[in-house]
């Protein structure tokens, strides 16, 4: 488990999740995104799309993916966990980062800055990356409607459809 010292008090640390984390795990995404709980951070998709974001099925499946692995950001001596990420190798210098979450009652205090660069650091060790990407939900529509869209995608999400934007970020040397 790697420690480092926070802004937030009490310290955050990381680790990697196991089978057995998968009901918390779907339970802190389903609290962050969808839902009342969700509103208390930004990251709620609660007016856009309704159900669960996951549950515990998905998360044991994508832990069980080759090339696949979900990062745990705890807070305390109680190993609170408060955040998770997705994370997946897509090819020789790129890795996928989702399902991105801060506990929404603790998000805006730096929590989230501190987790993504060690979700950065750990997708570089394990995989060898000089690359991540993520989508995020969009419900604009576009200016001119026959302009092209190279970026976007459209994707069903419990039943809505939305338009999913593709971004990449290039990642520092490890």
């Amino acid at each position: 488990m790697t420690q480092i010292p926070s802004l937030s008090n009490p310290p955050l640390s990381f680790r990697l999740a196991v089978p057995a984390d998968a009901s918390l795990i779907a339970a802190l995404v389903n609290s962050a995104y969808r839902g009342d709980s969700s509103r208390a951070g930004w990251t709620t998709e609660a007016d856009l799309i309704s159900g669960a974001r996951t549950d515990e099925g998905a998360v044991r499946q994508l832990l069980a993916e080759p090339g696949s692995m979900m990062l745990l950001c705890i807070q305390g001596d109680e190993d609170e966990i408060v955040g998770s990420v997705h994370l997946k190798q897509t090819d020789a210098i790129s890795a996928y980062l989702g399902l991105f979450v801060v506990k929404p009652t603790l998000q805006g205090g730096g929590i989230g800055k501190h987790f993504i660069l060690e979700a950065e650091r750990t997708a570089q060790g394990a995989f060898g990356i000089t690359r991540m990407w993520m989508t995020v939900i969009s419900v604009r529509t576009p200016i001119a409607p026959s302009a092209p869209q190279s970026t976007a995608r459209r994707c069903r999400c419990a039943g809505s459809e939305r338009a999913a934007s593709a971004m990449t970020m290039a990642l520092s040397p490890a």
